[in-house]
């Protein structure tokens, strides 16, 4: 089964997603952005239950995401689960180019919105993996912050960044939206690596290869 790619979820799966966390007494802000392409960054990644609130505030706020989990995840019977929800299996035994692949994602598809947790791990990092940061340089598309604040029961998306190719302004600007909406996000102070910033560099996408990228089936949930 491959990876499922919506353009929009269904009028039942919206109201259903509202009332569910309406039920936990759980706020969920934003809207969807006007653009059809982002990279998601969701912050801080503190528990397996975000993803699950991250799903939940997408199909509240219309954003069909798809999102990278580790390969292991997808074991029968939740492997086809999590792939029609979107889920994107990662293998980081192999040095596969997961930049590129996601570039031609974007190449190959209108409407798509990729969730990619910077800090790649449920543990407090003292750097953010940069690949999110990457893939947006190269697919020429903004970053939507999303948070998940346990302590204030509060999760969704603040304002797309558009990426400038200056790592440091950018970074910058991406922590900025952050501090704002979550505090304890100040705390952490997570840091991009400084050889980062001499390796970003814009590139046009890669058009030629966009037919290799899945498909999907591009139905409301």
């Amino acid at each position: 089964m491959q990876t499922v790619i919506r353009s929009d979820y269904s009028d039942t799966t919206v109201k259903i997603a509202r009332w569910l966390l309406k039920v936990l007494k759980w706020d969920c802000v934003g809207e969807r952005p006007t653009c059809k392409q982002a990279v998601i960054t969701t912050y801080p990644h503190v528990a397996n239950m975000d993803l699950f609130y991250a799903l939940m505030s997408a199909f509240a706020l219309r954003i069909p995401v798809v999102y990278m989990m580790k390969k292991e995840w997808f074991f029968w019977p939740l492997g086809p689960i999590f792939k029609w929800l979107g889920g994107i299996p990662i293998d980081r035994s192999r040095s596969n180019n997961v930049v590129d692949q996601m570039i031609k994602w974007f190449d190959a598809h209108e409407t798509l919105y990729v969730i990619c947790p910077p800090e790649g791990t449920r543990k407090n990092v003292k750097y953010w993996k940069m690949g999110f940061y990457f893939i947006a340089v190269g697919a020429k598309v903004p970053v939507l912050p999303a948070f998940c604040d346990y302590y204030n029961r509060r999760s969704g998306v603040t304002e797309p960044i558009e990426m400038t190719g200056d790592l440091k302004v950018d970074y910058e600007n991406i922590k900025s939206h952050y501090v704002k909406e979550v505090g304890r996000c100040g705390e952490i102070d997570p840091k991009y690596f400084e050889k980062d910033a001499i390796m970003v560099k814009p590139r046009e996408p890669r058009r030629d290869n966009a037919m290799n990228a899945p498909t999907g089936s591009g139905s409301p949930a």
